[in-house]
């Protein structure tokens, strides 16, 4: 009887850890009101409007883009709870270009402008 019960506790618990990360994700997706992609730490490629973003980053984060116009992209980033410090670094590198360093806030996170065409980013 112990056993069945150790059993049906961790299946419970692996349950509720899987919905409590769900509900994460879809409240940063709430709060940006966009689509969200969750990357996790190390190396990630996203792709958006035609380009590979390669993101490097020391912990989780919700990162979504949105299209300024046909040279630029904006880029929100919110730091996943406790897994990013408040000014630490996010790396995202395209095309050609040499990767970009973006900080995190001390809010935990960021919007920067990607010039698609130049490589650059700004706050």
């Amino acid at each position: 009887m112990k056993g069945i019960a150790g059993v049906l506790f961790i299946a419970v618990s692996v349950l509720v850890l899987s919905a409590s990360a769900a509900s994460a994700a879809s409240s940063i997706e709430n709060q940006m009101d966009v689509p969200v992609k969750i990357v996790d730490s190390g190396f990630q490629i996203v792709q958006f409007d035609g380009i590979n973003y390669r993101i490097f980053t020391s912990g989780t984060i919700a990162v979504t883009f949105e299209r300024v116009d046909s040279e630029h992209h904006r880029i929100f980033i919110i730091a996943g709870e406790g897994e990013v410090l408040p000014y630490s670094s996010v790396y995202i590198q395209w095309e050609l270009f040499p990767p970009v360093c973006l900080e995190i806030g001390l809010g935990g996170g960021g919007t920067y402008l990607l010039g698609t065409e130049t490589g650059y980013a700004e706050k």
